[in-house]
């Protein structure tokens, strides 16, 4: 797995890695959706841009940079329609089309890179529980008959590793204490459910979006109740 090593190296390299993973999700659930295949290339730019933006201009640049992202995303949609949609209508669902394509994996991706350059020892319990989650998740779900098991496997993984972190206090444990236990094992199935609503069905091709969805919703929380980021700024 390359994440570990990535973010072990440094900030620049967890940059790269979620950069390219970013890019690959966006444009694979661009091209799910049948955009124009400039589009498609487009919302991979969108999507990696924001996270190496983030590295050089740092977590105060944050906010305008996925402003600015988004409103990228959203113009460049409008320009040509998509979805099978033709005329106004296709171009406005293009324009959410590419809006949610890149806006929850550039979300996640920049926010790791904020977590690397200021609270690490915190980056690394997330990525562990992260891990955790889809260990769980998947031993038991990918055996299971019915879509729960495996998510209440994969929280129950986060509890328990998670632990004794919560009990020595390391962030964000420090300020919110075990109940970010509950808060982590319940963000990742949500991620998931996140990257399924953003596709035009649950069991569309977006192996890149897979490899993060469990972040999509963890990461920012996460930076949140670190101190890493602060959204309101």
């Amino acid at each position: 797995m390359a994440a570990l090593p990535a973010i072990a190296i440094g900030t620049a390299t967890t940059a790269l890695l979620y950069a390219v993973v970013a890019g690959f999700a966006a444009r694979q659930v661009a091209t799910a959706w049948k955009t124009e295949r400039w589009q498609a290339d487009a919302a991979a730019a969108i999507a990696a841009v924001p996270v190496l933006a983030v590295l050089v201009l740092g977590s105060d640049a944050l906010v305008p940079i996925l402003l600015a992202a988004g409103v990228a995303a959203l113009a460049l949609g409008v320009a040509a329609p998509s979805a099978g949609l033709r005329g106004g209508v296709g171009s406005i669902a293009s324009a959410g089309i590419m809006l949610q394509a890149t806006a929850p994996v550039a979300l996640a991706g920049t926010t790791m890179v904020v977590m690397r350059a200021e609270v690490m020892a915190s980056l690394v319990l997330l990525f562990v529980l992260a891990c955790a989650y889809e260990m769980g998740d998947f031993l038991v779900g990918s055996g299971s008959s019915n879509p729960f098991e495996g998510p209440l496997a994969g929280g129950a993984a986060v509890v328990v590793t998670g632990f004794p972190f919560a009990l020595l206090l390391i962030e964000p444990f420090d300020i919110l204490g075990v109940v970010m236990l509950g808060i982590a094992a319940a963000c990742c199935p949500v991620g998931q459910w996140i990257a399924s609503a953003i596709l035009p069905s649950p069991d569309a091709s977006a192996p890149a979006l897979r490899r993060i969805d469990t972040l999509l919703l963890l990461a920012p929380l996460w930076a949140v109740a670190a101190g890493a980021v602060t959204f309101g700024s």
